[in-house]
């Protein structure tokens, strides 16, 4: 039988490669970038609860957002530890995952595949915990290939579901 596509799945693979682009084109900048982006998003939100009449979620929201807008490039040191202990945590919580669910996959490349994302991840993670005072534009070089490849996965993953 044919499955059903999803395009949730589908636009995930695909932002998760455009992701990775940004990642290698814009390097440290993107770190800047997503801190804009993410205060921006917290001000729209609160805009949003403003309108629901939700005024203390709006003002807490409004103010974060500011916060992250205007004092992000200088957070950015800390921004990359938060971004290194989250990526360590999900390397490690994905590669556990993978370690329980390693007799579900059929062949070997399914299996070598299913290491390379939480092993990434981890390696990644360090590097960003242990190289804070270098340059760093490696790390999002390395992290830029990471979401391509892992979109690329993605696509062939929902292609491939798509025609049994």
């Amino acid at each position: 039988y044919k499955m059903e596509k999803k395009p949730e799945k589908l636009i995930g693979a695909i932002l998760t490669v455009a992701l990775g682009v940004l990642f290698m084109v814009f390097k440290n900048d993107i770190i800047g970038i997503t801190m804009t982006l993410i205060g921006v998003a917290l001000i729209v939100s609160a805009i949003v609860d403003l309108i629901h009449k939700q005024v203390t979620p709006c003002v807490i929201k409004a103010v974060v957002g500011v916060v992250v807008i205007v004092f992000g490039w200088t957070l950015m040191s800390a921004a990359l530890y938060i971004m290194a202990a989250l990526l360590l945590i999900y390397g490690i919580l994905l590669l556990y995952q993978t370690i329980k669910q390693r007799h579900l996959f059929i062949d070997t490349t399914s299996k070598m595949l299913k290491y390379v994302e939480p092993i990434l991840c981890v390696i990644i993670a360090f590097c960003l915990l242990f190289n804070q005072g270098g340059s760093i534009e490696w790390v999002f070089i390395l992290s830029g290939i990471f979401f391509i490849v892992e979109g690329i996965i993605s696509l062939i993953q929902y292609f491939k579901e798509t025609d049994r």
